[in-house]
């Protein structure tokens, strides 16, 4: 898949994350690698999968996980973090939302290999309210009073 179905991805996200309201949750996942986020009042909580939610035959490799490290990832603290994760203060800017974008995408796309967007699927909601959102991923349909621009 071309680079700009990438860029289109990012640039989706990138316009929505400074539109979040509280408890609106992304998660995009290819089999059962993903990354997802959920809004808070004071903060942005962001996660990629770790190796402990993964079947042995799936685990990350050591230089993926070097790479995820890269990209600012924090590695998994358990029992409280069980999966890479990132936080981000409340509300970001333009240029902090399009380098979280930047990150989920070059997470999907070179550490968990997924080949393009269109291997995604995706839920996206408010864990609050059961609303279905719209981010402006592959295969979303528009949803009316959907958050954003």
């Amino acid at each position: 898949m071309t680079d700009e179905s990438w860029e289109g991805l990012a640039a989706a996200l990138a316009a929505k994350i400074p539109y979040l309201r509280d408890q609106d949750t992304l998660i995009l996942e290819s089999d059962d690698r993903y990354v997802q986020f959920q809004q808070a009042p004071a903060a942005l909580h962001v996660e990629a999968v770790a190796n402990n939610a993964l079947p042995a035959e799936r685990q990350i490799r050591p230089d993926a996980e070097q790479r995820l490290a890269q990209l600012g990832w924090n590695a998994p603290t358990p029992p409280g973090q069980h999966n890479w994760w990132r936080k981000l203060a409340w509300p970001p800017g333009a240029a902090e939302s399009r380098e979280l974008a930047d990150v989920l995408v070059t997470t999907l796309r070179e550490v968990y290999e997924v080949p393009s967007p269109q291997q995604l699927s995706h839920q996206a909601f408010n864990a609050g309210t059961s609303e279905k959102l719209d981010f402006g991923v592959p295969d979303d349909e528009p949803t009316p009073g959907s958050n954003g621009p």
